[in-house]
């Protein structure tokens, strides 16, 4: 896949720096938010459920996931998720770029960090407690996260050597598939991607079905249909939920009043902000800013 093609969809987050290219998450849900929006990125990410359910949608289909599952996502595939009917979970992830662990084109690189870098080979999106090789995968997951929270003496060099080992662990146990270079769901995914950077970079703007469906050369009747069957929500609800999530982040990180904030966000009306707003986040936008502000200090 042609990351220049899409990379105005990129999330805009930098995972870890270029001396160690690895970021841990540690998500608690429900804490503020209660879902990712659908997304993509270059870095492998692999997620440990720690508590509770929840449900990933990866390259569209639907995946609920409960206490113990490992998660796979190669660069590149799209990802989002949400809770299971509102139940509360934890998880721990781990996005790297898997340039941290090239060794310089040797047999390692080409066979195995390149496959997966390039989607060559692709691991089953969810791992389960039961499956071959699962017991190591969980101690070098933890002791990689050991690692890298205790960044002691050496960490980069123990880091690394664990996170090879849970690769190795993979290969060597867990069945991979060779993606099929003609799928017809490769250009559903391409026909989401471009909607969705075009949501990206429009959402401060009136977004009109129109203007989306003339993006994909469908009828309006046609996108709507296709927007609801895999991505789960009509349009209106992800144009939504995806301008809040980042209305969110600038209650958070700015001084900027809330109806700044709402018209920043391409809400013109504050009273549906505000509904809006506190249906998602169970807060008032002034609730949540005062709320963040209080657990930060």
């Amino acid at each position: 896949m042609n990351i220049q093609e899409y990379g105005k969809l990129h999330e805009n987050k930098k995972h870890g720096n270029y001396l160690l290219p690895i970021k841990l998450y540690q998500m608690k849900v429900p804490d503020y938010f209660t879902d990712i929006n659908i997304h993509w990125h270059e870095e492998l990410e692999i997620v440990l459920i720690k508590r509770g359910k929840c449900t990933f949608h990866i390259d569209l289909k639907p995946y609920t996931v409960t206490e113990g599952d490992f998660l796979i996502l190669n660069p590149y595939v799209l990802h989002s998720c949400s809770q299971y009917k509102q139940e509360e979970y934890e998880a721990d992830t781990f996005v790297l770029n898997l340039s941290m662990l090239d060794t310089n084109h040797d047999s390692c690189s080409i066979k195995f960090i390149n496959s997966i870098a390039e989607n060559k080979v692709i691991f089953p999106f969810v791992i389960r407690p039961d499956t071959p090789g699962y017991s190591l995968l969980k101690e070098y997951f933890l002791k990689s996260k050991n690692a890298y929270a205790g960044k002691q003496k050496g960490f980069e060099l123990e880091l690394k050597a664990y996170l090879y080992l849970f690769l190795h662990t993979l290969f060597t146990n867990i069945p991979v598939e060779t993606p099929d270079p003609v799928n017809v769901d490769d250009v559903v995914t391409d026909k989401i991607k471009i909607i969705l950077r075009y949501i990206k970079d429009n959402y401060t703007e009136q977004l009109t079905v129109k203007d989306m469906a003339e993006q994909l050369n469908f009828s309006e009747y046609h996108f709507m249909r296709f927007f609801k069957k895999y991505l789960g929500v009509t349009c209106i609800e992800y144009i939504n939920n995806y301008r809040l999530d980042i209305a969110a982040k600038k209650l958070c990180m700015t001084n900027h009043s809330i109806m700044e904030v709402a018209l920043e966000t391409g809400f013109n009306n504050i009273s549906y902000f505000n509904k809006l707003f506190k249906e998602k986040f169970k807060l008032t936008p002034k609730e949540f800013r005062v709320s963040v502000t209080t657990k930060i200090n």
